[in-house]
């Protein structure tokens, strides 16, 4: 994971805000950090991140606030401690090489003491411990200060590294912080995911059971289509038959007439004219009658 960095100019909009809140009283009103911070935090993002996010490619939250104000004390010290010339006396121009913000920083939360690394002695007020004149008879307290002072200074510097440490930790320690935070929010994504597949699938099988519904329904109206239509086209074959029937009848009838009454024609008319009422009668039945006639015929 990439380390995060606070550019100059986001520290200076950081200190400007900071210096804001607090001259109007929030900061004393508010009672927890993220209430505190987390204007600033938003304030920061609107005027650098929002507006050029290739330039400044970090999204701060109301604890890299937090962080970033604690180290940037720890920060002041260490250049406060770098550009101590001699005791009380610092080289503040060269300070703002060191870190810009420098001045602004003391003007926000004030100059800060270094306390006994950089106090200088009571036994070396007024000796000038730069110079070369240590022999006579406040040689050997001169060189017991000069001592005193190197030592004081290595101090110095451990108390400037370990501050470093404190602030490097505090940054890894955020660093993580935030990898865990989207950790969490890739597992959540996760799960959403999850729980939108299922959902999909739970809609697929709801809509296939709806359409094995319709196929059925489908179905049935279609089988009872075709039974109307078996029973349509059966009575259409018994009218057919019918007519068939009708129609032989009137055959017969006229085959009768044109042989005429002679030779027993008469009982012939008369029995095919009883077998043509017969035939008549049976309307119903699909089969041709068999026609009789005389021997005499």
């Amino acid at each position: 994971m990439k380390r995060k960095k606070w550019t100059e100019e986001e520290e200076s909009t950081l200190l400007t805000e900071y210096s804001s809140l607090r001259s109007s009283g929030a900061i004393a009103r508010l009672r927890t950090r993220e209430k505190k911070f987390q204007p600033i935090a938003d304030r920061v993002n609107a005027g650098h991140h929002l507006r050029d996010p290739s330039a400044f490619p970090f999204l701060w939250s109301w604890r890299d606030v937090s962080v970033k104000i604690q180290n940037m004390r720890h920060q002041f010290l260490n250049v406060k401690l770098k550009i101590q010339s001699s005791p009380g006396s610092f080289d503040w121009d060269h300070g703002l090489h060191l870190w810009s913000n420098l001045l602004r920083y003391r003007d926000v939360f004030g100059d800060l003491d270094l306390e006994n690394p950089s106090t200088v002695p009571s036994d070396c007020e007024g000796i000038d411990v730069d110079g070369d004149d240590d022999k006579g008879s406040g040689g050997q307290s001169v060189r017991k200060s000069k001592r005193k002072w190197k030592k004081m200074r290595v101090v110095a510097v451990r108390v400037a590294e370990l501050g470093e440490i404190v602030v490097r930790r505090r940054e890894r320690e955020a660093a993580e912080e935030e990898e865990e935070e989207q950790r969490w929010r890739r597992v959540r994504r996760l799960k959403d995911g999850e729980e939108e597949e299922r959902e999909m699938r739970r809609r697929m099988r709801r809509e296939e059971q709806r359409r094995e519904e319709e196929e059925m329904d489908w179905r049935e109206r279609l089988m009872g289509m075709q039974m109307e239509h078996e029973k349509q086209v059966m009575q259409m074959h018994a009218d057919a038959c019918q007519a068939q029937m009708q129609v032989l009848g009137i055959l017969v009838r006229v085959v009768c007439q044109l042989l005429g009454p002679g030779g027993g024609g008469g009982d012939s008319i008369g029995g095919m004219a009883g077998m043509t009422t017969q035939m008549n009668s049976r309307r119903s039945q699909p089969t041709i009658p068999t026609v009789s006639l005389p021997l005499n015929w």
